[in-house]
């Protein structure tokens, strides 16, 4: 058997995979579809994560040029996981430089890779099932052989390869083979600001099918009002000539049950429906039901419209409050699940964001579930950026920007990229919008993968923000784009370029990437939120970016992050991977707890105290569209007496009346801190003061503080003391070398 290398063909994505289709996991029965929590809770689900035999190789390319033909390995690794977190290979971070000598559609002729192996089990009876297997992420490309027999081919990191493997079972033991490759033509493709990790990083299982079954299926939603909701429904099926249909609404009762043809369109028309949102995630349950399986998909039904640049969610304006969020995890690196995407949205939702952006490729349909359980808008963006172009010697930087765009080579690649992103992803209502990709130009290949993300679904958004650094020289239209997306504009730039004069608006604005958290980052965040809310065509900000990303060498209790450079890796981008607004363990910077401020749903507008009645009115103002302010807040009330200090009190819990309350004070009562606590169970999600009369502060004199105080010089430093601290200054580097404070040196 002699294969050839698809991993340097741009025409080439897939070999002997099924057709995209709709993210699903078929269930056994009704109960245990309506039940389950998780898609291994389905009895047709073979979970094939857990430990596999391993063996990395320097170089496999001579075992590809052959009959992917393997010694039997001496090593374990567990799957899902990244090579280079079990100390294989060399963990590599760059920014946007290529880390292989830009040669597209070849790679390096040394080409690293990893053979894994592992048997499963199949009874006699089994076998009377179809039987599919299912790879929701490997990095960069890799072979599938079921007992010695070649399956097939697959790339696109972030993507889900399924491929039929019936025809290669037999009853027993069945040994299935994955031969990843380290790199491919699609490596120029996903060239994003990451850790660049390698192998098997998403989960693995079989599905076993009936014979008779649901092949794919898509919801529209057409048109969704208060009043209505029409959807078309199509299920795809060469097994079958009708399924049956239950939809269960919000509160756990049926509102339809019918008998439907498939491989034509079906409209449906739910009366009143209860709207999903940000604030009210309300979700249908639509079950299709077979003799021998059960497929889920809740439903989230909202309207988008974009009027007079304006963005309204079911009728009401609605601004994107947004984050970049990369799989990045510290104990695993680029492995994500249910459990740590579920971690990370309940923190956006705490953080007050109520939007994400998949930066910068597709998730599994575990995150997308989430943000449909727990209210986020998603932008979801292709697996495709190609940013390395403008690092290329001698080429002119951002001159650069449109050499991959606007190739037509890459036209298959681009379109195949849009298609194993939308396809999948199609059924999730929190998807309000497709981007294309990410600092990849722009020109054909992009235009042609928006084009067909409109002709496809012309019901949701679309963007992408390299729009902007097109070739003015040709005509491409802007027909395919919904929004003027721009990163890291300044607040000058915002009104010079589109604010100033709005009558030459054509499309909203939004910043899908702004705040860059790096560091003491971000500022302005305040200034940011002020032009936000001047201006109702500025519908979006999305900060970059969620998490650090690192390599802990330590351990959990003592940490010890490395970043690139750090792991004799080059070209790489030093530490700018901490760039986020959370640490890599998921503490907050302070910079999350200025967004959670500054980005509040519920502000004071107005109070006033009565000197007589020692009572003070407070008069609250919300950005909350769907749901009164009483449904979502309840109010803490701290008092401090004159130095500032917690006064206690009883009556510290109040709720709202007409968005006001009434706080009774005495006269020991000095000032008021009010903070606002969720009752969906975010925490504190923001706070105002009121100072009532003025604090007493007692402040040393300059005397006072000068016999508190004394300075000392030796040769090599500074020692100054206040009080009981001591600081020690450096004389050679001028910085605080130590501190002493309460006798315990810092």
């Amino acid at each position: 058997m002699k294969l050839k290398t698809f991993f340097e063909d741009l025409e080439i994505n897939r070999v002997g995979t099924l057709p995209h289709r709709s993210y699903y996991i078929p269930f056994s029965e009704v109960f245990e579809a309506k039940e389950s929590h998780s898609k291994l809770d389905s009895k047709l689900l073979v979970n094939l994560n857990g430990e596999w035999d391993f063996q990395y190789f320097e170089n496999i390319r001579p075992y590809i040029d052959e009959q992917l033909a393997f010694p039997q390995p001496t090593k374990k690794i567990p799957v899902p996981a990244a090579w280079q977190m079990h100390g294989y290979d060399q963990p590599h971070y760059s920014n946007y430089e290529y880390v292989i000598p830009f040669d597209p559609p070849y790679v390096p002729n040394e080409l690293p890779g990893a053979y894994y192996t592992r048997d499963v089990s199949i009874t006699k009876e089994e076998l009377k099932n179809e039987h599919e297997i299912v790879f929701e992420g490997v990095d960069s490309a890799f072979y599938v052989k079921v007992n010695q027999q070649f399956v097939g081919y697959s790339q696109i990191s972030r993507s889900y390869s399924i491929f039929d493997i019936q025809p290669f079972l037999i009853e027993g033991k069945n040994q299935i083979e994955v031969i990843v490759l380290k790199w491919s033509d699609g490596t120029y493709l996903e060239d994003q600001d990451k850790f660049r990790f390698s192998g098997i990083i998403g989960d693995v299982y079989l599905l076993k099918r009936a014979v008779k079954r649901i092949d794919d299926f898509s919801i529209e939603q057409r048109e969704v009002t208060k009043d209505e909701a029409c959807l078309n429904l199509s299920i795809e099926s060469a097994t079958l000539a009708e399924v049956s249909l239950q939809i269960i609404g919000p509160d756990g009762h049926e509102v339809m049950y019918q008998k439907i043809k498939t491989n034509e369109p079906t409209s449906i028309v739910l009366a009143e429906p209860r709207l999903w949102s940000d604030e009210r995630p309300e979700l249908y349950t639509l079950l299709l039901i077979t003799a021998g399986e059960v497929i889920r998909q809740k439903l989230a039904l909202r309207s988008i419209q974009l009027k007079n640049n304006v963005l309204y969610i079911n009728g009401k304006q609605k601004k994107l409050v947004g984050v970049n969020h990369h799989d990045s995890t510290l104990e695993n690196g680029p492995v994500a699940n249910q459990e740590s995407y579920k971690k990370d949205l309940i923190l956006m939702k705490k953080l007050n964001f109520n939007a994400v952006r998949t930066a910068h490729y597709p998730k599994t349909g575990d995150f997308y579930e989430l943000c449909d359980e727990l209210g986020l808008y998603v932008i979801s963006e292709s697996d495709f950026e190609c940013h390395g172009v403008v690092a290329l010697p001698g080429l002119g930087w951002n001159d650069n920007y449109n050499m991959i765009a606007k190739d037509p080579a890459y036209l298959s690649a681009g379109i195949e990229r849009m298609k194993a992103h939308l396809l999948p992803n199609r059924n999730f209502g929190s998807i309000i919008m497709w981007s294309a990709g990410n600092e990849s130009g722009y020109g054909i290949v992009l235009e042609e993968m928006l084009k067909y993300a409109r002709e496809v679904d012309p019901y949701r958004m679309l963007h992408y923000e390299g729009y902007h650094y097109r070739d003015r020289s040709i005509a491409y239209s802007d027909e395919w784009i919904d929004v003027h997306s721009r990163m890291y504009l300044s607040i000058e730039e915002l009104n010079t370029e589109y604010f100033d004069d709005k009558e030459q608006l054509t499309k909203p604005v939004m910043l899908c990437e702004y705040a860059h958290a790096m560091g003491n980052g971000p500022g302005g965040l305040e200034d940011y939120h002020a032009l936000f809310e001047k201006h109702d065509e500025f519908i979006g900000l999305f900060v970059w970016e969620w998490a650090d990303h690192t390599i802990n060498i330590g351990t959990k209790e003592a940490p010890k992050y490395r970043y690139g450079g750090d792991f004799g890796d080059f070209p790489h981008s030093n530490s700018f991977c901490m760039d986020g607004l959370l640490l890599p363990n998921r503490a907050f910077h302070p910079g999350a707890l200025e967004h959670r401020q500054v980005f509040r749903p519920v502000r004071m507008s107005h109070y006033e105290w009565n000197q007589d009645t020692q009572q003070v009115e407070i008069e609250f103002s919300s950005d909350y569209q769907f749901t009164s302010l009483q449904e979502n807040i309840y109010f803490k009330i701290i008092y401090f007496d004159q130095f500032g200090k917690e006064l206690p009190h009883n009556d510290s819990e109040l709720l709202s009346d007409n968005n006001h309350i009434f706080v009774q004070v005495d006269k020991k009562v000095y000032g008021l801190l009010i903070k606002y606590i969720s009752k969906q169970g975010f925490g504190e999600i923001g706070f105002d003061q009121i100072q009532l009369k003025p604090f007493e502060v007692k402040r040393p004199s300059y005397l006072e503080m000068a016999e508190a105080s004394s300075v000392e010089e030796t040769q090599a430093s500074i020692h100054i003391k206040l009080g009981t601290k001591q600081y020690d200054v450096s004389k050679t580097s001028g910085l605080l070398t130590s501190a002493i404070i309460d006798k315990k040196r810092c």
